[in-house]
């Protein structure tokens, strides 16, 4: 039987000092690189109805491209 597991304690992402990002010029730049690479666009219309069925259904307030599933968080 297929499960999925679900966070029970979690940490606001500006508190988690595990995964949280701080400024890093280096990260913010490598991270433009990959998002205008033409894998990554790629991607992003390969999923666009995917994306754009849970904007319009879930409300999960994504962005209107994967980047947006980064930011995917419970309210």
């Amino acid at each position: 039987m297929p499960i999925q597991p679900i966070p029970i304690h979690t940490v606001p992402t500006n508190e988690d000092f595990l995964l949280g990002l701080n400024d890093c010029p280096r990260y913010e730049q490598i991270e433009k690189e990959v998002y205008e690479s033409d894998e990554f666009k790629s991607m992003n219309t390969y999923y666009e109805l995917i994306s754009k069925t849970y904007r319009t259904n879930k409300n999960y307030g994504m962005t209107h491209d994967s980047r947006g599933l980064l930011s995917i968080q419970s309210r």
